[in-house]
């Protein structure tokens, strides 16, 4: 994690990415229920909810590398989200916490 000492208040949440090649028209979102059976879709992009799934369209996907093999979003799609939640304080200290 880039900045472990931001303060996100409010439901724990998981926010996964999936890229999807441009030339296909849909993703299999049953590959979701894999995650967990009882979870069900939320049209409000503002509710509250446990796990957030970006669809992203390109050719290449944008990932980092993490601990332990995992994959994580680039730095700019953290900043974008954490935006998008009107989180202001999260995006200073998310700022501060990759300066060097």
């Amino acid at each position: 994690m880039d900045a472990p000492t931001i303060d996100l208040i409010g439901t724990p949440r998981r926010d996964l990415v999936v890229v999807v090649d441009r030339k296909l028209k849909s993703f299999d979102s049953g590959l979701i229920r894999q995650l967990d059976d009882g979870l069900e879709y939320e049209p409000n992009p503002l509710a509250e909810c446990p796990v957030s799934i970006a669809v992203v369209r390109g050719a290449t996907s944008a990932f980092r590398s993490g601990a332990g093999g995992a994959r994580l979003a680039c730095r700019a799609d953290v900043f974008l989200s954490l935006l998008d939640l009107g989180m202001r304080e999260g995006v200073i200290e998310y700022l501060r916490a990759l300066r060097p």
